[in-house]
C-alpha cells in the first residue's frame, strides 16, 4: 500500500473483522484515523494503543449506535468538532439477518435498513460536508 502519511481515514465498524483489518493497514500505511465502532471495550481500548504506538498514528476513537440516529448525530458533532480533514471515508459498519421470508418481522427489515442504509447516509451526507470543503476525498461503502 502507498504512504497515506498526514492522511485521515475515518472507517465505521472498525472495531472487528474487515474494518479492524482495514484501520490495520492503513495505520502501517502511516494514515490517521478516526475509528467508529458501538460502543468502547477493553479490547478494542488495547487494539488502538498497539496500533497508535507501533506505528506513530493519531487514532480518535468515536462510539455512537448505528441503529440510534441521535447517538449517530452525537458522534458525528464529535468526528467534526476535531476538525480535521477527512481524506477517506469507508463505510464499513453493517449487519444482516437471515430468515425464511415468510418468518421475517418487518421490524427486523427496518433494523437492518437503519444499520445498513439510512445510518450510513446519515454518515456519508454529514462527512462529506467536510470532505468537500477541505478539498475532497474518497467514500467507500463495502
Amino acid at each position: 500500500m502507498e504512504s497515506f502519511s498526514n492522511k485521515v481515514i475515518c472507517i465505521t465498524g472498525s472495531n472487528r473483522g474487515i474494518g479492524k483489518e482495514i484501520a490495520f493497514a492503513f495505520a502501517q500505511a502511516g494514515a490517521d484515523l478516526i475509528l467508529c465502532s458501538r460502543k468502547e471495550t477493553s479490547e478494542n481500548t488495547d487494539f488502538i494503543n498497539e496500533l497508535s504506538r507501533e506505528y506513530g498514528v493519531k487514532i480518535y476513537p468515536c462510539y455512537f449506535d448505528l441503529e440510534d440516529e441521535e447517538s449517530i448525530k452525537i458522534g458525528l458533532a464529535f468526528i467534526k468538532s476535531l476538525k480535521l480533514k477527512i481524506d477517506v471515508l469507508i463505510n464499513n459498519a453493517g449487519m444482516s439477518h437471515l430468515a425464511i421470508l415468510p418468518f421475517t418481522r418487518i421490524s427486523d427489515v427496518k433494523r437492518v435498513f437503519q444499520v445498513n442504509y439510512f445510518s450510513q447516509l446519515m454518515i456519508t451526507q454529514a462527512l462529506m460536508s467536510i470532505m468537500t470543503k477541505t478539498g475532497g476525498g474518497s467514500i467507500i461503502n463495502m
